[in-house]
């Protein structure tokens, strides 16, 4: 099987095709709001010299490089529109109002002002150069957004909302278009990967990555996917004794570490692939449960990286990589994990859930992830799952 790590079997999930129709609105927004630049401390991005065609070109890989093109499409109608100081003020508001999710339906943006609908059809109307896949219409772009068996809807997401995005500034807007760059693997590393945007400010065709997405106060205003069918909350996890297998290694300062591992399949497009891993816990008998910290988010967004690994390395055992979860937890636990391809820009994607406390309320992981079936370790959408735990995941016998 293709998205197996350490032997784990995985089954892949498909969702349905569900469509609504977006309501009317009395909301109408004029040219005159367009935001004018001003004396504030802009970020000085990179410019991008790729073409259209380069931008969204994917290797070998047309299901891919379709889905991308819709993506880019969207951006490209409606920069025009985020521009406007109703408009992107607007979903500002909406995302931070969502909470972790920080993300709006494009079909609650149309709701509200229907007119930008009108302007993307009209602008989609003369063909985008250099692309491929060319789309007369927002309803060809929504039915192009499919797949491996998942169907979606856009949305905008502004993954650095709660890092130092500032509505004072012109947002970047992104197809949430993943580019590369030529870069070694410690610029990875240190950097992230690249998407190509548009400045709204100036129209100006740049490339971010995350480590800029975290520095600038310009809202990132990234195209994402929702599930159409959102995948179920499953309860997947499993409970263990520390004691049992680990002698008395119950203490709370004991590390945990592995450095065996092997991915058997990518999503990325550029030539590396950052693998990271989530988890949570319920304590046994306590009315609480929390969450692993990591290097990147926080809470149910918490994640840590396992491993950066270029496309040469897939398929093959990988030795020269370490990393640790902390300290282990007390033995009397339960434990919900995932292993997932991370992409800063995306929308949070559901990796699993399971009940908390005896108030039934609900634990979740959640990663940025292109799309919803970019896991490797658990299929969130089966609620019949058991898994047991192997080394790699939190522990060294």
């Amino acid at each position: 099987m293709k998205k197996v790590i350490l032997a784990i079997l995985l089954v892949t999930s498909v969702c349905l095709l569900t469509v609504t129709s977006c309501k009317k609105s009395k909301n109408s927004i004029s040219q005159s709001e367009i935001k004018k630049t001003r004396d504030l401390d802009y970020y000085s991005f990179e410019s991008c010299n790729l073409t259209n065609q380069e931008v969204t070109a994917y290797e070998n890989r047309c299901d891919e490089e379709k889905i991308y093109s819709a993506r880019f499409a969207l951006a490209y109608a409606i920069k025009d529109d985020i521009r406007n100081t109703v408009v992107s003020h607007f979903i500002f508001s909406h995302c931070q109002e969502d909470g972790n999710n920080e993300c709006i339906k494009i079909s609650e943006l149309f709701s509200e002002y229907p007119e930008i609908l009108d302007h993307v059809n009209t602008k989609l109307e003369t063909p985008i150069e250099g692309l491929y896949y060319q789309f007369n219409s927002y309803n060809e772009i929504w039915n192009a957004l499919k797949l491996r068996g998942i169907d979606y809807e856009p949305g905008i997401t502004i993954p650095n909302l709660s890092l130092k995005a500032n509505i004072s500034y012109e947002p970047v807007l992104s197809g949430g278009n993943e580019i590369d760059d030529e870069r070694s693997l410690d610029e990875v590393r240190t950097n992230g990967d690249y998407i190509f945007a548009w400045n709204t400010k100036d129209g100006q065709r740049i490339k971010v990555n995350e480590k800029q997405s975290s520095e600038c106060y310009e809202p990132i205003m990234s195209i994402c996917l929702f599930n159409i069918n959102p995948i179920p909350f499953s309860g997947i996890s499993f409970s263990r004794t520390y004691e049992q297998q680990t002698g008395n290694k119950k203490r709370a300062d004991h590390f945990v570490s592995s450095n065996e591992i092997q991915v058997n399949h990518r999503y990325d497009k550029s030539r590396y692939s950052e693998i990271y891993k989530t988890c949570c816990r319920k304590l046994h008998g306590l009315n609480y449960g929390d969450y692993v910290p990591g290097n990147k988010g926080s809470g149910a967004t918490s994640c840590q990286e396992i491993v950066t690994l270029h496309k040469n390395g897939i398929g093959y055992m990988q030795y020269n990589w370490t990393y640790s979860w902390g300290k282990l937890w007390d033995f009397d636990s339960e434990n919900l994990y995932n292993v997932f391809e991370r992409d800063w820009w995306e929308s949070l994607k559901n990796l699993g859930n399971m009940h908390a406390a005896y108030d039934n309320a609900h634990l979740y992981v959640t990663g940025r992830m292109g799309h919803s079936d970019e896991w490797y370790l658990f299929d969130p959408s089966d609620p019949a799952l058991q898994v047991q735990p192997y080394n790699m995941i939190t522990y060294d016998l």
